[in-house]
């Protein structure tokens, strides 16, 4: 994020991604991810296998979003 400016995201998308972020510090970290994950049974380990795949930081925020 540049600027400390945020991309335009799908109003869809937007919400979604508020579900995601429980703390509502506007990124959604390996924990949260995970906690989505376990509701559909999936290891901890998958969850930040799949935030290594989209970012090099330890969480996912509004910009990084629509590739997740």
């Amino acid at each position: 994020m540049m600027g400390g400016q945020q991309m335009m995201m799908d109003p869809m998308l937007q919400q979604k991604f508020m579900m995601l972020d429980r703390d509502h510090s506007g990124r959604i970290s390996v924990r949260e991810i995970a906690q989505a994950y376990q509701q559909l049974e999936f290891p901890y380990t998958s969850a930040k296998m799949l935030l290594q795949g989209i970012s090099d930081l330890p969480f996912i925020d509004m910009n990084t979003f629509p590739m997740f």
